[in-house]
């Protein structure tokens, strides 16, 4: 959940802004904080189950294959099917 609200932090306070100095930053960030907390904190809600995810990785793989398979060497392969390999895994585990 960490992720989410530094993505927060980066979209709504340092995006479309400059900061001259370390301070400025500094500054910027808590004053955020602060308007956060008095104003939208909220617990965050974890909704995503990874299902279909799997699918997904099989479908991406194949896809690759029949796109570039002149361009591909043993060593993709091999990394591909083990990143396939760790998904099936934590599907099962999930």
């Amino acid at each position: 959940m960490v992720e989410i609200w530094f993505g927060i932090l980066k979209s709504k306070c340092l995006k479309y802004d400059q900061f001259f100095s370390v301070e400025q930053l500094r500054q910027a960030i808590t004053a955020f904080i602060d308007t956060w907390n008095d104003f939208y904190a909220h617990a965050f809600s974890w909704s995503y189950t990874g299902a279909g995810l799997h699918g997904k990785a099989v479908r991406r793989f194949c896809r690759l294959l029949c796109i570039e398979t002149d361009q591909m060497d043993a060593k993709f392969l091999i990394s591909q099917l083990f990143t396939h390999e760790q998904l099936r895994v934590r599907a099962k585990i999930s």
